[in-house]
């Protein structure tokens, strides 16, 4: 019979929204799957492949500490939890062994060459903050960490996931801007597979930045391809919205909406 676990409390204060809650068990061998499950959701969160990577291996630590430091073995529960933030992501884990005393979670010196206890390093050298809090209702160890997207992040760019393409735009997609971003997408869109936009680090778009993806979307049609748009803040709505190209193109709201929509 599966432990029961407290509730855990609400979205933490300057939190956007929670985007992935796992609960699995004290095992190493469940790690690849919550790696991939962090990944996809850092992606989400509009960060490159390499802060991305970056956050599973600050994760992968922390869990690991969990499994072998906390519960030495035994087969118990660890709750994950992950929440969008308006510049970045933030990652709570829970467990529900014996309380630990912050002050003796130390990074070990570098200069100290042996085998181990790097984990610690890894995650504070990644995260902008680690920290453990109370856990509600004092059961086990809360650890939450925070990361915000840095400016290279939000560059444009495309990446593989699984059979599609995913394309970030961010900034300002107008006339001086248009042209790197036309031969983005055609390039994208030349690969042969899906696309999925990611307009969430959009500042601003105008007529010029609205033709050139209306150029890719006409190409992906004749390829057989489609070309999805999602995450559109309001003012960038607001454009597509005006050219009546809303419906055209189907903005969903974020990228699991994107997945899920038919061709």
């Amino acid at each position: 019979m599966a432990k029961a676990i407290p509730a855990t409390p609400g979205v933490p204060a300057g939190a956007r929204e929670l985007i992935l809650e796992q609960r699995f068990a004290a095992r190493l061998s469940v790690l690849k799957q919550v790696r991939a499950s962090v990944m996809s959701a850092a992606r989400r969160c509009g960060f490159g492949e390499a802060a991305a990577q970056d956050i599973v291996l600050a994760l992968d630590e922390a869990c690991k500490n969990v499994i072998v430091h906390a519960y030495k073995g035994s087969d118990e529960d660890i709750v994950l939890r992950v929440f969008e933030l308006p510049d970045g992501i933030l990652l709570e884990l829970r467990d529900f062994a014996a309380l630990v005393d912050p002050a003796q979670i130390k990074p070990r010196d570098l200069d100290d060459v042996r085998p181990g206890q790097l984990g610690t390093h890894f995650m504070r050298a990644i995260m902008d903050s680690v920290e453990f809090l109370p856990a509600p209702d004092g059961a086990g160890n809360l650890l939450q960490m925070k990361k915000k997207r840095e400016i290279r992040d939000m560059a444009n760019e495309v990446t593989e996931m699984d059979d599609k393409l995913l394309v970030r735009l961010s900034g300002d997609v107008d006339l001086e801007h248009c042209v790197p971003v036309r031969q983005l997408l055609l390039d994208a869109v030349g690969r042969g597979r899906d696309l999925l936009i990611d307009l969430s680090g959009v500042t601003y778009v105008d007529s010029s930045g609205i033709a050139s993806m209306v150029e890719a979307l006409q190409l992906a049609s004749k390829n057989g391809t489609a070309l999805k748009l999602f995450s559109a803040p309001d003012q960038v709505r607001r454009v597509f919205e005006l050219a009546r190209l809303d419906q055209v193109f189907g903005i969903h709201p974020n990228l699991d909406a994107a997945l899920a929509a038919g061709d």
